[in-house]
């Protein structure tokens, strides 16, 4: 132990650093003289968390005018738990616990000797004094500080210096000085309510407990009770076995008396008789003492004796079977039978009769009298049938019922119950019904499955595989033990899933068991090991999609033993099954060492795998190719189910609705006839299925892409069109294989408002001409303008009328779905989805209702407005496109029609690319894959022009209405054609009304140009305008500029040129400007980095320079860099005071930067001036070495050496270090504090050691 004293000083922070290194040196004479110190001792462990979730990365260059990784919090972990300091003090939780959940980093710091009692008194002085509740600061006081004071009297090391200068980076920028005394504000606020001193052992008493904390104290009372009940059945025992004893006694002292008269007796009668004979009787008499005495003692054993003995050999046997397996995962305390019997008796009163009452009766005699299941009549299955089946019956019910047969799964004798059951396999049919019964069936349903495994005789019965029929389909027990273990993993619900776990866990666990030769034997017919290669591809294709997500730690441990014994028992599937379909389980290497071990043992098997392949000599290397990574679909695929259908159904038919009359006005708005507007909307909805990455996109025309194809193929024919979808489609997969997704980045968010902002407007002046019914032509925008209001008085009366009261209709029906019904009865939840329903369908009913209108005024012979006209029906034809056209009898080759196009040939696929990816990251739940998303929109792009499509690309208006409508995944109108992909019990068939009704937008479209096509020439074009323009009437961003404005002049100047250039101009020049001038600031901040110097005194006679760039160094920013170095030492540096640079930022380094640094080095040696480098990286170092001279720079690990140098042998070298801007105003920063790495130079400095 340590001292009292030394604790008590370690709470005061003016003897804390020299009582941390008392109790380090004594630690360490200590491990030095132990030859287990590391098992002795115990990590300590860095949980850093970034607060943004990454969103710093992004945004701090632009909100702040500096880079920053993250925002940091950061916990200790050690002994078990994760203490952490905040607001209400210091706080502990298990690893992993908080809001925060999963750490983005873990750093190990070291190793601790302390004892528990010592870091328990210690943590407790910190919360009452330096660490108590109410003295928190966000920038002087934080949680870092705390994991710095902890880690250094744990290991004597602290945190990574980059967290602990993060305060300062911040206060650094002009935002950051602005915003201080805001937050100090905010911060004394909320912890005034804070008493200091409160104790750190009394803040836990106010939060509740874990459920591990509950989990371990009830496990705790009931091995005291199970101790307590042992040892009096130990007393009980020994006194049986005394007793036994002692009569044992007697019996063998009477039966030598016995043998030894008849002996003498037959000695005296007989006489001599041969020796060797005797000898061999003596012999064969002492060779079966025991046996004679088992005989003897069990033909004098009392039955109630005999009948616990025979009972006990039958558990002997058991438990050496149990022995040779590993033990089950089962749930023993999750139910209380007394309750639940009790509210199962309250749910079924009234409503059973005297038979089922007398089921309920032998059910609590089996379950909670302990009696055998012989206490279950022969009506008791068909009581469970009726409960199971009954619908009148409340689920409350079949939720009790299942909960109770959980409790009946863990006993012995189950397996005569489950015999009964091989009659009408009334509760496997149940069981496999799994996916139709709701979630709170479910769960327990599961749990019962789990809990069979328990006993040997009833996990032999769940491996059966003799099949019966149920719905037209042949099962067997394995096959329903195997789809609850499938559909259990794969739900949505953490509950479910861990029964799913433990289901396949327990599978695994029998395999082993049954490849032991000897216990083959004991196993029925129809349970043999060979069932393991049947089930375990489909078992391991669960598990991988089950690795896609990111489980707990307990739960990855079993899934990952589970894997692991897959892949030693199916030949070569599972291990190509993993390396085809991936994720490697090497990604979850160090979440703990079991698992890492598991991960070795899996990767040896793939390695032995891989080995047998390359008998015939060494195969060239080649690249894994996941199918996944290039078809999404094969990730969601497996979890898909009839309730996920029913809800791709309606949005299916809702996007459809919405699609079909936007589709006929982009292809107007396009210059296209209308069935050009349909052909590009079927079949981009069957290739992003497979392809596709996020759910709410649909592929399909667009207004963007309809008035780029009008700019680009203006005053041609429809060939040019669907060879620009060609083209681009080609651009796009070229750049999506080579990974090219990063240079959408370039683009930035105001920039992209600007050009959507121009977009609109230039729709809706193209679309005024139709709206008030003119006949008019000009080139430019303004020239459009101009005509319009000079024709105004020429516009159709008919035509303006129904356009602006389609406008009208279509706002005011777009705020429907908004409107809130207060009523919440039947009637009131019917209202409200009809609202819905006509508000997210309103551009199918304005155009279906304006259409029936025009219709009987075109058959009475009037015809005030202007129509569509004759619409191509049927499906097009599919072909490539032509490479060769001709237009006013001009043919055009295919190298004049790509000059025709132009820019657009790349600007068509870029704006496609970024308006997917923008919607993508509105929607999208996780991280984007831009690189997927041109690939997609490339197949879309080059299989939809065989079929004579426009460019295609997602669509706001569109996805919008898919989130609202509820979809699950991109899969739509597909299933039946995709279905065998994946096993039957993984991917199970739809219900038939699922089918008839899942009508994507795709199929709908099919059926428009099938049958509906003679009915589009009624269509009014008002109408058709009046749709585009409440479309992208919304899509304008004005607000936008004024917030640009306030905050950021710049991209406020961006999006305003952005927006003029695409309106005076055309709008691939806009584009591409607002992508220039976003190129160039970011080589201005490349070529300009910025610096700070920062003036530090190491003591009264030594001083020097600190300089921090905040980027890298590459070619453009050398000179800069240089010239501002130089002008800062000619300034301030001196003889003696060095320069110091600071290289932490430097990830790389060029030719050009290398000389110049050496041209830098060589000035400051011809002015006598001394210049270092600091925290260079080896890559840098390499490069240096490398690309030029290394021995002409002088290069120091940190700035431990900085100050070692400078301070000889002055041990006490406190360092205080001041930042002094470029503006000379200075800032106050915290004091350096002793490094171990200085203390390590000193010690080697008065050791003699030169440098």
């Amino acid at each position: 132990g340590f001292p009292t004293t030394i604790v008590a000083s370690l709470r005061s922070p003016g003897v804390a650093t020299a009582a941390t290194r008392l109790l380090w040196s004594g630690l360490i004479l200590r491990a030095e003289n132990m030859d287990d110190a590391d098992e002795m001792g115990t990590t300590v462990e860095l949980f850093v968390y970034d607060l943004t979730k990454g969103m710093a990365a992004v945004m701090s260059q632009m909100l702040i005018g500096r880079h920053l990784d993250g925002i940091w919090h950061t916990a200790v972990v050690a002994y078990g738990r994760e203490y952490f300091f905040g607001p209400l003090g210091i706080q502990s939780v298990r690893p992993g616990g908080t809001e925060l959940q999963e750490p983005q980093k873990v750093e190990k710091i070291g190793q601790t000797y302390l004892p528990y009692s010592v870091f328990w008194e210690y943590i407790n002085g910190l919360g009452t004094s330096k660490f108590a509740p109410g003295t928190y600061n966000l920038f002087k006081h934080n949680c870092n500080c705390f994991t710095e004071e902890v880690s250094n009297f744990l290991v004597g090391t602290g945190i990574p210096k980059y967290i602990l200068d993060l305060p300062e980076e911040i206060l650094q920028t002009p935002v950051g000085q602005a915003l201080f005394p805001l937050i100090e504000n905010l911060s004394k606020g909320a912890t005034a309510g804070f008493t200091v001193g409160q104790r750190f052992v009394e803040a836990r008493i106010h939060r509740e407990d874990s459920p591990e904390y509950q989990s371990l104290n009830s496990e705790i009372e009931q091995a005291r009770l199970n101790s307590i009940a042992l040892e009096e059945k130990r007393n009980v025992i020994n006194e049986k076995l005394a007793k036994k004893e002692r009569k044992k006694k007697k019996k063998d002292k009477k039966k030598r008396d016995k043998s030894s008269r008849e002996s003498g007796s037959e000695s005296n009668s007989t006489g001599p008789t041969n020796c060797t004979a005797m000898a061999d009787g003596e012999s064969t008499v002492a060779e079966m003492p025991s046996h004679a005495n088992g005989d003897a003692q069990g033909a004098e054993m009392l039955p109630s004796d005999r009948i616990l003995e025979m009972e006990a050999e039958e558990k002997r046997e058991q438990e050496e079977l149990k022995q040779r397996r590993d033990p089950p995962i089962v749930f023993r305390d999750h139910v209380d039978p007394a309750a639940e019997l009790e509210q199962f008796r309250l749910l079924l009163q009234g409503k059973l009769d005297e038979n089922e009452m007398l089921s309920v009766d032998e059910l609590h005699q089996y379950v909670l009298e302990n009696e055998g299941s012989w206490a279950l009549g022969d009506n008791f299955l068909n009581f469970v049938g009726r409960v199971f089946y009954d619908k009148t019956l409340d689920s409350k019910a079949r939720v009790c019922l299942l909960n109770i047969l959980c409790i009946a799964a863990l006993k012995d004798d189950v397996i005569l119950l489950l015999h009964q059951d091989r009659r009408e396999h009334t509760i496997m049919n149940f069981a496999y019904d799994i996916d139709r019964h709701p979630l709170e069936e479910q769960l327990p349903l599961a749990q019962f499955i789990a809990n069979l495994f328990e006993n040997l005789s009833s996990s032999e019965w769940l491996m059966y595989i003799s099949e019966w029929q149920h719905q037209n389909q042949s099962i067997s027990n394995i096959r329903v033990t195997t789809k609850v273990a499938v559909h259990s993993l794969l739900s949505e619900s953490e509950d479910l899933q861990t029964r799913g776990t433990a289901i396949i866990h327990n599978l695994a666990c029998k395999e082993k068991m049954n490849k032991n030769i000897g216990l083959r034997q004991l196993l029925p017919k129809g349970s043999i090991s060979k069932v393991f290669d049947d089930v375990a591809v489909e078992l391991t294709m669960a598990l991988l999609q089950y690795f896609n997500g990111t489980p707990a730690e307990e739960q990855l441990y079993a899934c990952m033993k589970s894997l692991a014994r897959f892949t030693q028992i199916s030949g070569q599937e599972v291990p190509q099954l993993i390396q085809m379909i991936g994720p490697e389980p090497a990604k979850f290497r160090g979440c703990s060492q079991r698992i890492d071990e598991l991960i070795d043992q899996i990767n040896k098997k793939l390695l032995t795998s891989k080995d047998s392949k390359a008998h015939a000599g060494p195969a060239p290397k080649r690249r894994r190719i996941k199918v996944s990574k290039y078809a999404p679909i094969f990730k969601w695929l497996p979890k898909y189910n009839k309730y996920r259908a029913v809800s791709d159904a309606i949005a299916g038919i809702t996007i459809g609705l919405t699609m079909i009359p936007q589709s006929i006005a982009y292809a107007t708005l396009a210059g296209l006839s209308a069935q050009y507007g349909l052909y590009s909307s079927f079949l981009g909805g069957f290739l992003y299925a497979i392809f596709g990455g996020v759910r709410e996109i649909s592929i399909g025309p667009t207004s963007l892409m309809a008035i780029l194809t009008l700019e680009f193929t203006k005053g041609t024919n429809p060939e040019f069109a669907i060879l620009l979808a060609f083209l681009a489609g080609c651009i796009e997969l070229v750049m999506g294989m080579l990974d090219l997704g990063f240079l959408v980045d370039f683009i930035s968010l105001p920039v992209t408002s600007g050009f959507t902002s121009a977009t609109s407007v230039i729709i809706i002046v193209s679309q005024l001409k139709g709206l008030f019914g003119l006949k008019i032509q000009a080139s430019s925008l303004l020239g459009q303008m101009y005509k319009i209001g000079e024709n105004l008085e020429n516009a159709k009366m008919g035509d303006t009328i129904m356009g602006l009261t389609c406008i009208v209709v279509l706002l005011c029906l777009r705020k429907l779905k908004d409107v809130k019904i207060a009523d919440t009865s039947l009637r009131g939840v019917i209202i409200s989805k009809t609202f819905w329903f006509l508000s997210v369908g309103r551009n199918a009913l304005v155009v279906l209702t304006c259409s029936v209108i025009s219709f009987y005024l075109h058959q009475g012979g009037q015809t005030p407005f202007a129509l569509s006209g004759q619409v191509r029906s049927g499906l097009p034809g599919v072909a490539f496109p032509s490479f060769s056209t001709s237009v006013n009898n001009q043919t055009y080759s295919f190298v004049e029609m790509c000059s025709h196009l132009g820019s657009g040939i790349i600007i068509v696929p870029l704006v496609s690319v970024l308006a997917n990816i923008a919607i993508a990251k509105v929607f999208a739940s996780g991280s984007v894959n831009a690189s997927q998303e041109m690939r997609t929109l490339g197949i879309c792009n080059i299989l939809g022009s065989c079929v004579s499509s426009m460019p295609t690309c997602g669509a706001f208006t569109r996805s919008a209405v898919s989130h609202a409508s509820g979809i699950q995944t991109p899969f739509a109108g597909i299933y039946s054609g995709w279905s065998f992909f994946c096993p039957s019990s993984v991917f199970q068939p739809l219900s038939i009304i699922a089918e008839l009704f899942h009508l994507t937008p795709g199929i709908m479209t099919i059926l428009a140009l099938s049958f509906l096509t003679p009915y589009f020439f009624y269509i009014p074009k008002t109408v058709l305008s009046a749709v585009l323009i409440s479309a992208v009437i919304f899509l304008m961003d004005f607000r936008i500029v004024q917030q640009l404005w306030r905050g950021s002049k710049r991209d406020a100047v961006a999006t305003i040129g952005t927006f003029i250039i695409c309106i005076v101009f055309n709008v691939e020049a806009g584009l591409l400007l607002g992508i220039v001038s976003n190129i160039v600031y970011l080589l201005y901040l490349s070529a300009r980095p910025s610096i700070v110097d920062t003036e530090c005194t190491a003591n009264m006679e030594h001083k020097y320079l600190l300089i921090r760039p905040d980027v890298g160094l590459f070619f453009p920013a050398v000179d800069f860099l240089a010239n501002k170095i130089t002008d800062i030492a000619d300034d301030r540096a001196g003889p003696n005071v060095p320069v110091v640079v600071d290289c932490q930022r430097f990830r790389g380094i060029d030719y050009t930067a290398v000389k110049g640094l050496e041209k830098l080095v060589k000035d400051f040696n011809e002015k006598d001036l001394t210049l270092w480098f600091i925290n260079l990286n080896p890559k840098v170092v390499k490069s240096i070495r490398t690309l030029g001279d290394l021995d002409k720079f002088k290069i120091l690990k940190n700035e431990a050496e900085v100050v070692a140098l400078l301070c000889g042998l002055d041990k006490e070298n406190s360092v205080n270090v001041q930042i002094v801007s470029e503006n000379a105003r200075d800032i106050p920063m915290k004091i350096l504090p002793s490094m171990p790495e200085v203390e390590s130079l000193l010690a080697k400095g008065s050791n003699g050691e030169q440098r």
